[in-house]
């Protein structure tokens, strides 16, 4: 008897919860259906919207493999509008530096470089547009010590290019001991992958080998 007593009472503060509580609960079902719905719609729409920027990119890199600058503009210039802050976004932007490279424009490319580096910060794809604004600073632009900053942070996978290039950097400006210290660094993460030229550099320099002879 008290057993069937004590199940009265449950369902008696049930139905009272639920008559003091049913407007709140029945908006909280509302809400957490509004939610799922919303996540989902918001998933399909992202997953929409990256296929389409794929297929666009696929028709700018097979405008690049042209040789269709002019077309090639017009597309990376419409991609950077519609998937700006995004990876394709990025890739487009890279795309349009190095055809104004290939223009001459380095203002344009330094500005686009620099974009990437901006938007895509701490990840491979500003890493590249590092690598390269250096690069174009250096060799096009002729900024040795705006190179340098530039260069001064880097992805752990671009560790050797970038020491490369900061010591190829370092003997244009005389600075001899600085470079070879940055072409030993470039050799230091992954010996197997140590360019010829690079060994020539340090051969240049006097470096020794690990028998301690001088390699030059």
């Amino acid at each position: 008897m008290s057993e069937a007593l004590e199940e009265q009472q449950q369902v008696e503060n049930i139905m009272r919860m639920w008559r003091d509580n049913r407007k709140w609960i029945i908006n909280m079902i509302i809400a957490c259906i509004i939610v799922y719905f919303g996540i989902s719609y918001y998933k399909h729409h992202k997953e929409v919207r990256l296929s389409k920027a794929s297929e666009e990119y696929v028709d700018l890199m097979n405008a690049v493999s042209r040789d269709d600058s002019e077309l090639a503009q017009i597309k990376s210039a419409s991609m950077i509008e519609k998937y700006n802050y995004t990876v394709y976004g990025a890739f487009a932007r890279l795309v349009s530096a190095k055809l104004a490279v290939d223009a001459g424009d380095w203002e344009k490319a330094k500005q686009q470089y620099t974009l990437v580096i901006k938007e895509r910060e701490n990840t491979e794809i500003a890493a590249l547009a590092r690598l390269r604004l250096g690069k174009l600073m250096f060799l096009s632009m002729g900024d040795a010590k705006g190179a340098l900053q530039i260069l001064s942070k880097y992805e752990d996978g671009y560790q050797q290019l970038f020491s490369e290039l900061k010591g190829d950097i370092y003997i244009s400006l005389g600075e001899y001991e600085l470079a070879k210290s940055s072409y030993i660094d470039a050799t230091k993460v992954d010996s197997k992958q140590i360019s010829p030229f690079l060994t020539v550099k340090l051969m240049n320099l006097g470096h020794k080998d690990s028998n301690n002879k001088e390699l030059k």
